[in-house]
């Protein structure tokens, strides 16, 4: 190999924040418990969305299917990227979500 072509080796270590991508599925059947939870999880992302002092880089819903004109949207989920040190603190940060707290995230997924 040239020597140009070596990279050295990039070690954690824990002062290092990692960026977690996270996917949760909802549970079967609760689109209108989600519809109505959706004002709680705004209010608790909101603050948590700051590029400089939040823990959510990004985060979106997950759809079933592509929606037609004029159709409600086919939820199945959330995708986000979370700013954490370790697995266990990204579950912590997903189980203070009103989502989860009101049992609309599967947490097994």
């Amino acid at each position: 190999m040239a020597e140009q072509d070596e990279v050295p080796a990039r070690l954690f270590d824990n002062t290092m924040t990692l960026e977690w991508i996270v996917l949760v599925e909802d549970f079967p059947g609760k689109a209108k418990e989600r519809y109505e939870t959706r004002p709680l999880h705004v209010n608790h992302i909101v603050p948590k969305t700051d590029p400089q002092t939040g823990v959510y880089n990004m985060g979106g819903i997950i759809l079933s299917e592509a929606p037609a004109m004029g159709e409600p949207l086919k939820i199945s989920g959330v995708a986000a990227v979370i700013k954490a040190a370790t697995r266990e603190d990204v579950m912590n940060e997903i189980k203070q979500d009103p989502y989860y707290v009101k049992g609309i995230w599967d947490p097994s997924t």
